[in-house]
């Protein structure tokens, strides 16, 4: 069982808004909505459940990651979108029949060089969300994933190669920066629920790279929202 987590954006300014930073699970929500609805019958499934979830340390952080936080800060984010390769589908089936042969792919581009690049003043909540959800195939969880606490060492282009094997499943990629300078956070879309999932099988726990200790930490998202701070 996990947690997937809702991630808020409170801006200062209503003007300041980050473009098309907004996602929701629609058929995650649609099925908790039946299960909480089964659960009014049989109140013990959800409120037992939770008590058997061990929750890693990395997670315990997030309820005081601001909490009593009102200082605003700059919020940077830089969207990737993958690049247009020249032959299209040609071009995937070399990718596909290198694959099959084992043979390593190197210098492959997924993503284009020029990032969008949009700043704000807000905070970045980080929220984990009430459901327990399995991670049972047939079980709707989120097309969004959410690395968290990248460390800042590690460069735009590393981040790339870090995911350069799942590239052609990702519509786009989102890092979010804000006044901490030693992390900052990846979102990541994908294509469908399948693709997510098999990223979050491979990639959860994953080093970095072979020299470093750090590993990456993976969350499904079922919410992006950006408020003014008057709501």
């Amino acid at each position: 069982m996990i947690s997937l987590v809702v991630l808020r954006l409170e801006i200062q300014y209503a003007d300041q808004n980050i473009q098309d930073f907004y996602y929701s699970a629609e058929q995650y929500f649609e099925r908790h909505t039946e299960l909480c609805t089964e659960t009014e019958l049989n109140n013990s499934g959800l409120r037992l459940l939770s008590e058997q979830v061990d929750i890693p340390e990395v997670f315990k952080e997030i309820p005081e990651l601001h909490q009593g936080e009102r200082k605003y800060q700059n919020i940077v984010v830089e969207t990737y979108y993958p690049k247009q390769e020249a032959g299209g589908m040609e071009g995937a089936e070399r990718r596909s029949d290198s694959l099959s042969e084992g043979k390593e792919l190197t210098g492959i581009k997924y993503f284009s060089g020029n990032p969008s690049v949009e700043r704000t003043q807000g905070i970045l909540h980080l929220y984990k969300d009430k459901y327990l959800t399995p991670l049972d195939p047939d079980f709707p969880r989120s097309e969004l994933i959410c690395i968290i606490a990248v460390p800042a060492k590690y460069t735009c282009r590393d981040l790339q190669d870090f995911v350069a094997p799942a590239g052609e499943t990702i519509q786009y990629m989102k890092i979010l920066r804000d006044a901490r300078p030693n992390q900052y956070m990846i979102l990541i879309k994908f294509r469908d629920q399948l693709s997510a999932d098999s990223f979050y099988q491979e990639f959860e726990g994953k080093p970095y790279n072979l020299l470093e200790n750090e590993v990456a930490h993976l969350v499904y998202v079922s919410k992006v929202e950006t408020i003014p701070t008057s709501e």
